[in-house]
């Protein structure tokens, strides 16, 4: 198996004074009010023919094969009032699997989980508010991310996150095994929680008192993602 992964990864910048930023004094903490960022990822997969005894509708093909997935992500938020961050990511995605998807325990790209298709396809990987409540004990900063805004909370906080989003998000923040696109490629290294589109509706509540955190969330799974209804209703806590 020959596998070639190209990531591009960015942020969209204005060169104006004051846009995206909060502007401070020299030497001070500057908190974002807006951000822009971006992500492509190609991953293309070749694997040569082999010798079977037989094969079958759910066999890997034992002729040569090609696979590829392309997937380009756009995180965009912004703050609407103080404590409130709204985020929004639309993603367009194409791809082709070896062998239908067919004939592997354990997939080698990730990244087909989202793709439907040789043609592209946009739709809504997350939309969500985050919502903090600053409960004192200290500050501390928050750096600028995915999906993140610099700025600077509390260290007791309660935080809310509602709307399309990942558990992943806020559950099993693993380093190695959590996203495709930059870590373990196989499709059976990833958390099962990922295995699914990033589109089902949840809330998930988090305090963070100085003793520790503490996370609950419920979530609605889609039945057949990534633009059905939710079919079920799941609480995790943590």
């Amino acid at each position: 198996m020959i596998a070639v992964r190209i990531l591009l990864r960015g942020a969209c910048v204005l060169l104006l004074s004051g846009c995206g930023y909060a502007c401070a004094a020299d030497g001070a903490f500057e908190s974002e009010n807006w951000t822009a960022r971006y992500q492509t990822t190609y991953i293309w997969q070749k694997k040569p023919g082999f010798d079977a005894a037989y094969s079958g509708q759910n066999s890997l093909l034992a002729t040569p094969e090609k696979s590829y997935t392309f997937t380009a992500t756009a995180y965009l938020g912004f703050r609407p009032w103080n404590g409130g961050e709204l985020y929004f990511n639309p993603e367009l995605t194409q791809g082709a699997p070896l062998s239908n998807l067919s004939g592997l325990a354990g997939f080698t790209n990730g990244e087909l989980t989202k793709v439907s298709g040789t043609e592209p396809k946009v739709y809504r990987q997350r939309a969500f508010l985050r919502q903090t409540w600053n409960l004192g004990g200290g500050s501390e900063t928050v750096e600028a991310d995915l999906n993140q805004m610099a700025g600077l909370v509390d260290r007791n906080r309660f935080v809310l996150t509602a709307g399309n989003f990942s558990t992943l998000d806020v559950f099993d923040d693993n380093i190695y095994a959590k996203d495709p696109r930059t870590q373990f490629m196989n499709w059976s290294l990833m958390p099962t929680s990922l295995k699914a589109p990033d589109v089902a509706p949840a809330a998930a509540p988090t305090a963070n008192p100085s003793s520790g955190l503490r996370k609950i969330i419920p979530i609605s799974i889609p039945q057949n993602p990534p633009l059905a209804a939710p079919a079920a209703v799941r609480l995790m806590a943590w």
